[in-house]
């Protein structure tokens, strides 16, 4: 567990919709979070998707290890966080 992210489960729930935080969970589960790290406020991870190329998020955090900005590079378009960002937050 990273010190800077203490987030509960039912708060990433907020980010995001129950599929979407289900298929997350199941991708931390999965082994498909390949690296997590933390640099500062800044957590980034390697997330292994349908793509032969694992997915690149990038997770600022505020002081209270909140999410202020995150990014993936799949082609999520819905509401809320994607899939490997969720993962990503479970993982840390």
């Amino acid at each position: 567990m990273l010190a800077m992210n203490t987030l509960t489960d039912a708060e990433i729930r907020r980010y995001c919709t129950a599929q979407v935080f289900q298929r997350g969970q199941a991708y931390v589960q999965g082994g498909h979070v390949l690296a997590v790290a933390q640099q500062g406020n800044r957590l980034t991870a390697s997330v292994q998707g349908s793509e032969y190329q694992p997915y690149s998020v990038t997770i600022d955090l505020d002081a209270n290890g909140r999410p202020q900005r995150a990014e993936c590079s799949c082609p999520y378009e819905g509401e809320g966080f994607c899939k490997h960002l969720v993962a990503t937050l479970l993982a840390a």
